[in-house]
């Protein structure tokens, strides 16, 4: 039998620990994730990662930005930023957390809001919340 808990849910219950301030996209607060129980085998274990930093080959269901992934962000052209964000939101996460502090990207924001997902930002460094 699947469980799940809803990402209003996760954040109360880590809110202090991790230091979490909901910054955008509370319309998906109550966006479900899954946990199916079953065993994995090592081959497949990184295709259901929960929790990881951005990455677009095998999307995290929950994405950690750190100083890293703002740094590949704001390297590109207006454009290429465009087609990444795409990527990133496209790639359907249940929720996005900007860690270490950084300030939160207008874009970033915007995206949230108008596709109601949730973006948390974290005082935490990046390794900690994975």
């Amino acid at each position: 039998m699947a469980k799940s808990i809803s990402v209003k849910t996760l954040f109360e219950k880590h809110r202090e620990r991790l230091k979490l301030e909901h910054v955008a996209g509370t319309s998906g607060e109550n966006r479900l994730i899954q946990f199916d129980g079953e065993q994995v085998s090592a081959e497949h274990e990184q295709d259901i990662s929960y929790v990881g930093h951005l990455n677009f080959i095998h999307p995290h269901r929950i994405q950690i930005i750190g100083y890293r992934e703002i740094e590949y962000f704001s390297n590109l052209y207006e454009q290429g930023r465009k087609e990444s964000l795409n990527r990133l939101y496209e790639g359907n996460p249940l929720c996005i957390i900007i860690a270490n502090d950084i300030e939160v990207p207008d874009d970033f924001i915007a995206r949230s809001e108008n596709t109601g997902l949730p973006l948390f930002r974290s005082p935490q460094n990046s390794q900690f919340l994975v």
